[in-house]
């Protein structure tokens, strides 16, 4: 048998179809040749995402709008709108004594040379007041 290698039809490097990847062809992979996949399969568009949170979003923002009217109707049915002014205004008033208090201890502790939270405990005062 002599050393010359037999050539088969459309496998000579001569041949125009030949490639250096022909046999990788051949053998039902198409390897490099496929079109590239993205790793993972994507969701949809960008933009079809973006819509799709945003109609989530409005649902939700909808939700809480009617629990919200809800909740305004029951506080209407328990209180007047006027006594809810005054409640509100008596709470501004409670607001600036309770600041003025805070700057006297302030001051007091300043003179003293010693800490608001050991002027609280002399006083009887309530730290979460």
């Amino acid at each position: 048998m002599s050393n010359v290698k037999r050539i088969l039809p459309g496998r000579s490097p001569l041949h125009k179809s030949w490639t250096p990847y022909s046999n990788r062809r051949r053998s039902g992979t198409t390897g490099c040749f496929s079109p590239f996949k993205a790793p993972t399969p994507s969701k949809g568009t960008p933009l079809k995402r973006g819509k799709l949170d945003q109609a989530k979003q409005l649902i939700g923002l909808k939700e809480k709008n009617d629990s919200l009217e809800k909740e305004l109707k029951e506080l209407e049915k328990l209180y007047t709108e006027d006594e809810l002014h005054v409640h509100i205004e008596n709470l501004h008033e409670y607001n600036d004594i309770k600041d003025v208090g805070q700057m006297l201890l302030g001051r007091l502790a300043e003179v003293e040379q010693t800490t608001t939270k050991s002027l609280y405990g002399r006083y009887g005062l309530d730290l979460d007041d």
